[in-house]
């Protein structure tokens, strides 16, 4: 088994993983910018009939260890700033990836995004 396989097959189990787990039948603040149709279905737990592609999820993959990055340089920098911050309302639930006097989410998107 060549390593792209390795980190395809774990990336794999990851999604599953996520994929199976039970939702808690609100809109997460995350998926807005996505289409409707996914929301919604998101919201009610179905199940995903067009996952990403292996490539797409070695990009995400990326995206949050850049996430992860970002987030402890921050923190070491302001230890007093909390992550992770629940917010949960009737109809939405997500987290706060940054916050202290106001709420930041961290986002990364490719370099061409920019031009």
């Amino acid at each position: 088994m060549n390593i792209q396989e390795l980190i395809n097959n774990q990336l794999a189990q990851e999604q599953l993983n996520r994929a199976t787990r039970e939702r808690s039948g609100k809109y997460n603040p995350g998926s807005l910018g996505r289409c409707f149709r996914l929301q919604y279905f998101n919201r009610l737990n179905e199940v995903v009939t067009n996952p990403p592609e292996e490539r797409n999820l070695r990009v995400m993959k990326c995206g949050s260890i850049f996430h992860d990055i970002i987030q402890t340089l921050v923190l070491k920098e302001n230890p007093l700033i909390q992550k992770e911050v629940i917010v949960e309302t009737e109809d939405f639930k997500g987290y706060a990836d940054l916050v202290d006097d106001g709420v930041s989410d961290i986002k990364t998107i490719h370099s061409k995004g920019f031009s």
